[in-house]
């Protein structure tokens, strides 16, 4: 018989990846560069006259704005609970006893609620998201490296920076705590280099962080630690080990005797008769 041609089937559509709008890609930006000067704290020590930080956040909030993307996530659920919240303060505010103080709540309410919505309008895939966390993460390394150069000790020897949000030495190291996570998750890729730089981002936030002698910081690194060893794999599990040693060798090398004494503590309920009333706490 006559013999039939079959017509070969058109191969699957690849999926494509839709690029951005380029008002998107200016806010994600500049949205990136804010967060880093936020978390590195470095116009606390120079450039503290100009407006950096006005100026970014200006182009991110026209750009998510513009973009459509901050009516989409107010008009959520989670939005529409944040609005009503925003709301019942507004509602509550003229009733309040000390109006000064409650006016400055409601703005840095108001502030809190744009900030969570531009960066969910801006950060809209997993690789934004990672360069986000990559960025917190080595942000907080260039905040420790900046402590030991611009920063002050407090009366009982503890280091805090001298102006601004990482003045308070118990708060620092729980924000330098706070990357340490980001910097893990750079450990675990294949990158080589990326993985090379995270190592070396995680040495100047444990150095400084020991600096500080905050015990409620520490705490939190036991417990982050902890949770990261039961949910690791036994290889990584091993690597935790041998770095918790790491660790406490680095700690009993660049610690004074009060930090040591400061931070022994942890594992005792008496009262150190060898420190002050202040230094205990």
């Amino acid at each position: 018989g006559t013999p039939v041609r079959v017509s070969p089937s058109p191969p699957p559509a690849q999926a494509r990846v839709q690029a951005e709008p380029l008002m998107v890609q200016i806010g994600y930006y500049a949205l990136l560069v804010w967060t880093f000067l936020y978390f590195s704290r470095l116009l606390d020590i120079s450039f503290s006259n100009l407006k950096i930080m006005m100026i970014l956040n200006l182009i991110w909030l026209a750009a998510a704005a513009a973009s459509g993307g901050i009516m989409t996530v107010l008009t959520t659920r989670v939005g529409l609970a944040f609005v009503a919240f925003f709301c019942w303060m507004l509602v509550a505010f003229p009733f309040s006893v000390w109006k000064g103080g409650s006016l400055e709540t409601v703005q840095l309410t108001l502030r809190s609620i744009l900030l969570m919505t531009c960066i969910i309008a801006l950060v809209r895939t997993v690789r934004a998201c990672k360069r986000m966390m990559y960025t917190i993460g080595f942000a907080l390394a260039v905040a420790a490296v900046i402590s030991r150069v611009s920063g002050e000790q407090t009366v009982t020897g503890r280091l805090a920076l001298a102006v601004g949000t990482f003045s308070d030495p118990n708060f620092y190291a729980l924000a330098l705590f706070t990357g340490l996570p980001f910097l893990f998750l750079g450990v675990t890729i294949e990158n080589v280099v990326q993985k090379l730089l995270s190592l070396a981002a995680i040495l100047p936030i444990l150095v400084t962080a020991v600096a500080t002698g905050s015990r409620s910081g520490f705490l939190a690194l036991i417990t982050m630690l902890a949770v990261y060893f039961f949910r690791s794999s036994g290889r990584m599990r091993v690597y935790l080990l041998a770095g918790g040693g790491a660790a406490v060798m680095l700690v009993s090398a660049v610690a004074s005797n009060y930090m040591v004494a400061r931070l022994t503590t942890l594992f005792s309920s008496s009262y150190d008769e060898s420190l002050s009333e202040g230094e205990n706490r």
